[in-house]
């Protein structure tokens, strides 16, 4: 049975037109969700610019305010490594978890490896 020649071509134009569509469509996702992480990034560059010339003392309470408007976690250490403020919950919850990590690492919805390493990275003591 042969088909009509109306469907021969329409099935193959049909085809190439929906591959085109598709390709378009993740290709423009993919650019810009690039170009939506670099502004996210110079955005947050830019924050922590000005944090870095505040002459205001970088309390918790500023940091907070800062994570809301930015959405971004901030860690303030000092000279010495030592963290002086954060809004990273890991103290907090280490110390809810009594410095157990396995149960932090629940808690945050993180491997405890992962956990171990932030730890680590930020001089937070646990078990």
């Amino acid at each position: 049975m042969r088909w009509p020649i109306q469907v021969q071509l329409l099935i193959p134009i049909l085809l190439v037109v929906s591959l085109a569509i598709v390709l378009a469509s993740a290709i423009t996702a993919y650019f810009g969700s690039v170009r939506d992480r670099r502004q996210q990034e110079d955005r947050l560059r830019r924050v922590v610019a000005t944090l870095m010339e505040a002459s205001f003392p970088l309390t918790e309470r500023v940091l907070q305010q800062m994570q809301g408007l930015s959405g971004a976690e901030f860690v303030l250490v000092d000279e010495r490594g030592q963290i002086q403020a954060s809004t990273l919950p890991l103290a907090a919850v280490m110390e809810q978890a009594r410095g157990q990590c396995a149960a932090a690492a629940r808690q945050l919805g993180l491997h405890r490896t992962t956990l171990r390493k932030k730890l680590d990275q930020f001089g937070i003591t646990g078990q």
